[in-house]
């Protein structure tokens, strides 16, 4: 399948505490740089590299795992990219 225009970052999550948390790596990367922000998610760019800062809440707590947010431009490519990346994974967050 064909997909064009995709983009793909790390997510990382926090229990309330993504502002915080982009501020910190916008203080320790000269070149880091917050672009968006609303009370859910802080978006921000370092080496080239998007990242977002997700307040996704208490129900996971920090630990060695790592999320990918995928932006897809048709419910064709979502339907298509779910199953190949989670294939014999645990998937925690429903299709949307």
């Amino acid at each position: 399948m064909e997909m064009k225009n995709n983009t793909i970052y790390p997510c990382l999550w926090f229990d309330g505490k993504a502002k915080a948390a982009a501020d910190f790596y916008c203080s320790v990367f000269d070149d880091a740089v917050i672009t968006s922000e609303n009370q859910m998610v802080v978006i921000f760019k370092s080496s080239g590299q998007k990242f977002m800062c997700l307040n996704g809440g208490p129900e996971f707590k920090i630990n060695p795992s790592i999320s990918f947010y995928v932006i897809c431009d048709t419910e064709k490519e979502i339907r298509y990219v779910i199953p190949q990346t989670t294939r014999g994974r645990l998937r925690i967050n429903a299709i949307g």
